[in-house]
């Protein structure tokens, strides 16, 4: 089953803080930023979402479906 970025975060329980820690590192972005791209309040450059997309084995089309980037 697809699952958009959005998705893929609300269906972390335990696991959440450790993914938004490494993503953190891996996208050189502070932990605020993860949990606001996972809440959809921001969205990831292209460059991160690839990145991201890369990191989770899928696409950026899969991840941010109708998204456009504004770099927060």
């Amino acid at each position: 089953m697809k699952m958009t970025f959005a998705d893929y975060g609300k269906s972390l329980k335990n696991e959440r803080s450790d993914f938004v820690r490494e993503l953190a590192k891996l996208t050189v972005s502070t932990e605020q930023t993860v949990y606001r791209w996972l809440s959809g309040e921001f969205v990831p450059s292209k460059i991160k979402q690839e990145t991201i997309a890369k990191f989770m084995n899928t696409t950026t089309e899969e991840l941010w479906p109708t998204e456009k980037s504004d770099e927060k």
